[in-house]
């Protein structure tokens, strides 16, 4: 049998294309350093522009320019390195984008900015829970249609959040 919500689904997935152009970061905890192309970077500034007024890009460092690995073997040397003000929960954080200015993929959120964050993520209802920022409220992530989570980078990702009866812990808390 079919699952009468799996077309639901299916058509609010967002393709690569549109992870891009509506501003939105896919998480991806395979990737070290937070990395993103020229074009998702200026997207991103646009949107920010629109929506508050300012870009969101505090710093470009044209020095800071490391090499990245890929899983097809291939290696690229980043144009830049960009501070990008994020909107969570009613403040504004600081994320370093390493900009490359081959393609137009989207911001990779990396293993390191998910630490920073402190985030708990639940991949099989796509929730999350960003303990630094705030460890009592739960976050509703989108999905690509590649199956990747997505989180807004130019709007607040907490004005969908629900409150916890009680703050998310560490599992080092757990044992």
């Amino acid at each position: 049998t079919t699952d009468p919500n799996s077309d639901l689904m299916e058509r609010c997935l967002l393709s690569t294309s549109e992870v891009v152009a509506q501003g939105k970061a896919v998480i991806d905890g395979g990737a070290t350093r937070t990395i993103g192309s020229v074009t998702a970077l200026s997207q991103v500034a646009e949107l920010n522009e629109k929506k508050r007024g300012v870009t969101g890009v505090e710093q470009v460092d044209l020095n800071e320019r490391p090499v990245f690995g890929f899983g097809n073997s291939s290696k690229n040397r980043c144009v830049s390195t960009a501070s990008l003000s994020v909107p969570l929960g009613g403040k504004c954080g600081s994320m370093k984008v390493h900009a490359l200015d081959q393609g137009s993929a989207p911001i990779l959120l990396s293993i390191h900015s998910l630490r920073q964050l402190g985030a708990v993520i639940d991949f099989e209802n796509d929730l999350a829970v960003f303990r630094h920022v705030d460890s009592s409220r739960l976050v509703p992530l989108e999905r690509s249609s590649a199956g990747h989570q997505v989180m807004p980078l130019t709007k607040d990702i907490y004005q969908n959040a629900v409150t916890l009866k009680e703050p998310m812990p560490s599992f080092k808390e757990l044992e």
